[in-house]
């Protein structure tokens, strides 16, 4: 009895002192990603330019920078972007939108998330109809990112 009670009193204060796993100890989405490895449809992607997205809650800006420094994105009139929680009591699972010339047109895809540390990896199925990716990894149907957290002065880490 002494020691299921001792049990009782030292096991908050063990586990209270246990280290949290990295996954618990990020940031969340928030905060400059850069691009490591882009998959559309099935074809891994090589682009040009450098890919940064910048997650600031809900809001979602991004922008493309060509290997020779000139900034390729945002344009003159870019789109806005958005990646909202449909429902809170589903994690990693986001709505990806992007609103055209100035609200005149909206597209939104349903996406998923997910955050490990300075790793960021989000998918989302580029069809309106299509069906929320059930786990975050390139398929032949879905578009695929892999980002790796920017350090806060724009350079990577």
């Amino acid at each position: 009895m002494v020691r299921h009670l001792l049990l009782l009193v030292l096991f908050p204060a063990i586990t209270a002192a246990a280290p949290v796993p990295k996954t618990l100890k990020a940031a969340g989405p928030n905060g400059t990603w850069e691009v490591v490895e882009q998959h559309s449809r099935g074809n891994k992607v090589k682009p040009n330019y450098t890919t940064r997205w910048t997650i600031d809650g809900d809001k979602l800006s991004i922008e493309r920078v060509a290997q020779a420094g000139a900034v390729v994105r945002p344009a003159a009139n870019p789109p806005t972007y958005s990646l909202v929680k449909p429902d809170p009591a589903k994690p990693g699972e986001v709505d990806y939108t992007i609103t055209y010339e100035n609200g005149a047109r909206t597209r939104t895809y349903p996406g998923r998330l997910e955050v490990d540390g300075d790793t960021l990896k989000f998918c989302y199925e580029p069809r309106n109809d299509g069906d929320r990716p059930a786990e975050c990894k390139p398929t032949e149907t879905n578009v695929y990112y892999e980002f790796r957290r920017a350090a806060a002065d724009g350079k990577d880490k």
